[in-house]
């Protein structure tokens, strides 16, 4: 009796195990939902372009489609490079793209499970990567003194619902709508992300709000993916014509956009393309607009604690487009001064600095930014300085 009543609790036990096995189960099945459901939010922040890497889909490698491929390659880059579709025209350019495999750095293929239709019968292919030549490329712009767009860039949020025949909603991730925003935004150097249009999301920004162009709802629903910019709009269909009307919020000011079509997909990119012209009529700037010792802005940065963090601010100025030469000033414990020589004009230098905040500018009491000092190079390579003092920055 006293071994049956043992098995009996045994038998209990086990379910009872059982079942907090099952709960559980559901529990870490609840909390890995919700984690992927995350991260989209925790993935968003979009990694700037590789504004020098193009790639095609092509059905055969010979020479002579990859000099053609080099061609429209290379004029997508200096699109991106220079921030505008019109430098295609510049005399010096079309010479360029004339002979667009001298500035082909290397090349490589890939296979896929994609086909491109040819002579009516699918054909299968396969895509070429194609990799420029950065310093060629910038010289080539810098000579014909072409505008120059640094690789910081805005990150874009893109919000949008479509119309088609009376029936509204939001922009699906995978429509070809939204391919053609994200295919136009990397042709331009622009990184787009969307939404995940989860339950937070609908309720922030519902599909009637959106419509209306709720620039409060917008602002307040894209809090959680914190962009460097966001545009919000809508597609309509009617009487054979696509149109779209879309506003870009960016550093607190608002632009309304418009444009229209036959096809969806050619609205879409005309918008991203205004969105791209816009921020470069911000950061892109006509090279060799300075010359070489010509005034410097001076610049003190602190939390510098090793010596990785004094080559790290270095390297950092250095990729700057607007950056044409450094030249260090001071070095102290836990600060630096560094006289910067600019290709561009000061307020687009620190534009350029706001995006990714790795420096931070300190402002006085005020809010008032701290007055810039200047130098100059000597003959003997010294910089000498005037003004009050230097920008003060934080090294993050």
């Amino acid at each position: 009796m006293q071994a049956e009543g043992q098995a009996l609790c045994v038998k209990i036990v086990s379910i009872k195990n059982i079942k907090a096995i099952k709960r559980l189960k559901r529990f870490w099945g609840l909390l890995i939902g919700l984690w992927l459901l995350g991260m989209p939010l925790l993935s968003y922040g979009a990694k700037p372009l590789d504004l020098y890497l193009t790639d095609v889909l092509v059905v055969n490698q010979s020479q002579m489609v990859r000099q053609q491929m080099a061609r429209e390659g290379l004029a997508t880059v200096l699109v991106r490079l220079s921030g505008s579709k019109k430098t295609l025209e510049h005399p010096d350019i079309v010479a360029a793209l004339g002979q667009a495999s001298r500035y082909l750095y290397k090349f490589s293929y890939q296979s896929t499970d994609q086909t491109l239709t040819l002579a009516g019968a699918p054909q299968q292919a396969s895509r070429l990567l194609l990799r420029f030549n950065q310093a060629a490329v910038q010289r080539l712009l810098k000579q014909a003194r072409l505008p120059l767009w640094s690789a910081k860039r805005p990150d874009l949020l893109v919000w949008a619902a479509a119309d088609t025949k009376g029936q509204g909603g939001y922009v699906d991730l995978g429509s070809p709508v939204s391919q053609a925003l994200k295919h136009t935004a990397g042709q331009r150097g622009l990184s787009l992300a969307m939404p995940v249009f989860d339950l937070e999301d609908r309720r922030a920004l519902p599909v009637a709000r959106l419509w209306a162009l709720d620039e409060g709802s917008v602002r307040v629903a894209s809090r959680r993916y914190q962009p460097g910019a966001t545009l919000a709009g809508r597609f309509r269909q009617g009487a054979g014509q696509w149109s779209a009307r879309f506003i870009l919020l960016y550093q607190g000011k608002t632009q309304y956009l418009s444009a229209e079509g036959e096809r969806q997909g050619v609205v879409a990119a005309a918008i991203i393309d205004q969105v791209a012209d816009y921020f470069a009529a911000i950061y892109a700037q006509a090279a060799g607009a300075v010359t070489t010792g010509g005034p410097l802005l001076s610049l003190r940065i602190d939390n510098i604690g090793d010596f990785a963090d004094y080559t790290g601010v270095l390297n950092y100025l250095q990729g700057i487009t607007w950056v044409d030469a450094l030249l260090v000033t001071g070095v102290s414990p836990q600060s630096m001064q560094v006289g910067v020589h600019l290709n561009s004009d000061r307020q687009r230098f620190l534009k350029a600095l706001q995006l990714d905040g790795r420096l931070q500018q300190i402002s006085g009491p005020s809010g008032a930014t701290l007055p810039a000092r200047t130098a100059t190079l000597g003959g003997n390579g010294v910089a000498t300085t005037s003004g009050d003092q230097p920008l003060e920055f934080v090294w993050q």
